[in-house]
């Protein structure tokens, strides 16, 4: 399949750094990647007009799979990474049509979208971590299997890490703007995207 295809040559490609990083100190950069992106992906989940904030999730959650890759010394690239993504059912359209159907129900909608990109990155965040601690030799299976048992997990997640997420009110301003500029033709991808890195390097 394609996922395997991909999980091959991003096998082939994981480099000495996987082994030069002391183990502990590599924990800890991974939690705080993971939760970088759980804010943002949080916060533009949570932006209330329809398809923006959902458009702006499936990115962020991509550059979270690369980065963490990094960390492992994996040199994944958009393809890879979007394989890997489908063989999980996220970034699918009819999720992404719910999600913004919801956002037609002021409050109740930016719940459901912050919550559902909060789980998905959840998951992803976890499950990643595993295959890449596992050298990439996770099988397709129980890729699957952890990424469901991860999602449900970070459902809860969320409603613990729900007021401390919120309380980000600057940063989810920014992602909206960015995200209207973005839609609008004002910025190019690549400006956006400059711009979210330097929103995630102030987390």
């Amino acid at each position: 399949t394609e996922l395997n295809n991909s999980v091959n040559v991003a096998n082939a490609t994981v480099t000495s750094t996987a082994t030069t990083v002391n183990a502990s100190e590599r924990g800890v950069t991974v939690q705080k990647t993971i939760r970088n992106y759980l804010i943002l992906t949080s916060l533009a989940g949570a932006i209330p007009i329809p398809l923006i904030g959902d458009l702006m999730v499936i990115p962020l959650q991509m550059k979270m799979m690369m980065d963490l890759g990094k960390i492992y010394g994996f040199n994944l690239d958009k393809t890879t990474v979007k394989a890997m993504l489908g063989s999980l059912g996220v970034g699918t359209g009819a999720r992404i049509a719910v999600s913004s159907l919801a956002k037609f129900v002021p409050g109740w909608g930016s719940v459901v979208g912050a919550t559902a990109a909060f789980s998905t990155t959840y998951a992803l965040g976890n499950v990643a971590t595993q295959y890449f601690e596992s050298g990439g030799n996770l099988s397709i299976d129980s890729f699957k299997k952890a990424f469901q048992e991860k999602k449900e997990e970070g459902k809860k997640e969320y409603e613990k890490s729900r007021n401390q997420i919120e309380a980000n009110k600057e940063v989810a301003k920014q992602l909206e703007d960015l995200g209207k500029a973005l839609k609008a033709g004002k910025i190019t991808q690549g400006q956006y995207d400059e711009e979210v890195n330097k929103i995630n390097s102030s987390l």
